[in-house]
């Protein structure tokens, strides 16, 4: 068994170097705002997944990914830079 330096770091030290910035973060997506986000996030990837082949299901892909993302992270960069919370 390979003795393990004192000067090496684990994932745990890193995780806690990495905590500040992420605490950081204010949520700001909560409640029936995050749940209408993940319905239209679905709905817009369905629709860009059944119409891949046009530019339209594209662009409905990429806002159903944007809607579903910011619904999981709760965190949503427009609604910072208005100064909307819906976390309550």
């Amino acid at each position: 068994m390979a003795a393990v330096r004192p000067e090496t770091k684990g994932l745990g030290d890193s995780l806690r170097a990495v905590a500040p910035v992420l605490s950081g973060m204010d949520r700001n997506v909560g409640g029936l705002d995050r749940a209408l986000r993940v319905a239209a996030g679905l709905a817009l990837l369905a629709v860009g997944y059944r119409n891949r082949d046009r530019t339209l299901g594209a662009l409905a892909a990429v806002a159903g990914g944007d809607l579903l993302a910011t619904a999981v992270v709760q965190r949503c960069p427009v609604n910072a830079v208005l100064g909307i919370d819906t976390c309550g």
